[in-house]
């Protein structure tokens, strides 16, 4: 039974931020630890990701078309974080959605693929660091984010060039 309520983003959002300043192992069970404890993030790059949405979330991880938590219409992304002199940068780009060619020719922006996933999207952050392994890497940061209008219409328009 889930400690949040899947029809709610804000309280998805509250057990999302539950998770800061933890980490993978102190969530999950022992058993789940001893098998997660072999995986590096190096080798396994949406691990995190798959162990947070199963672990914490106990929703079924995969590439569906509709977002992780269809009933609050909210995606769950995680990404990692590094230490810089400057403080915490991104360590990579946070993908959003993979394009089907195909399938975006038939679509039209208001109803896309894209906006049905990317809409709300539940922003998980955590600090990767190279020695440690990924059920050790510390959550820094768990909020809720909708794209800016300046920024969707950028989007737009590059979903627009693809298609």
């Amino acid at each position: 039974m889930a400690k949040y309520d899947e029809k709610d983003p804000k309280s998805i959002e509250a057990y999302a931020k539950q998770l800061i300043g933890k980490t993978l192992r102190d969530i999950i069970t022992k058993e789940t630890s001893a098998s997660l404890n072999k995986v590096k993030y190096t080798i396994n790059k949406g691990g995190f990701g798959q162990a947070l949405e199963k672990y914490y979330f106990h929703i079924h991880p995969g590439n569906r078309p509709e977002p992780d938590f269809k009933e609050a219409k909210v995606e769950l992304k995680s990404s990692p974080l590094k230490e810089t002199r400057k403080g915490l940068a991104s360590k990579e780009r946070l993908v959003l959605n993979i394009i089907n060619y195909i399938d975006i020719a038939k679509e039209s922006w208001k109803k896309s693929s894209f906006l049905k996933k990317n809409s709300l999207l539940l922003l998980i952050f955590y600090l990767h660091k190279r020695a440690e392994m990924m059920i050790d890497y510390i959550i820094k940061l768990a909020n809720l984010w909708e794209c800016s209008p300046e920024d969707l219409a950028i989007i737009k328009a590059d979903w627009l060039k693809i298609q």
